[in-house]
């Protein structure tokens, strides 16, 4: 269940992404920002493998299972922000855009 978890909103911020890439920029030079969300994605199923992992061989822990886990946790964190961070700032500059553009008329 958990590998679906981040397929979900890796699709739902880089939909949000290119819907505000479109509306905010008119430049198609942004969609390289897509990619971090599948980044998080990617290293939210490296850690969910890494604690699989860990979890059959409890009393033996791997030390590259710890550490897969670990860092992919961290890699996740940072992407996960990263594309909460970008998508609001294109949701407000999008908005702006909007606004600026009723305004002119």
């Amino acid at each position: 269940m958990d590998f679906l978890f981040p397929l979900t909103y890796m699709l739902f911020y880089a939909g949000f992404m290119a819907l505000f890439i479109k509306h905010a920029t008119k430049k198609k030079t942004y969609g390289f920002l897509l990619f971090i969300p599948v980044l998080a994605m990617l290293f939210d199923w490296i850690e969910n493998i890494g604690i699989i992992a860990l979890l059959k061989s409890y009393t033996n822990l791997p030390k590259w299972a710890v550490l897969t886990a670990s860092i992919s946790g961290m890699f996740k964190f940072i992407f996960t922000v990263g594309s909460i961070g970008i998508t609001g700032m294109l949701f407000i500059l999008a908005v702006c855009l909007k606004f600026r553009k009723n305004k002119d008329l």
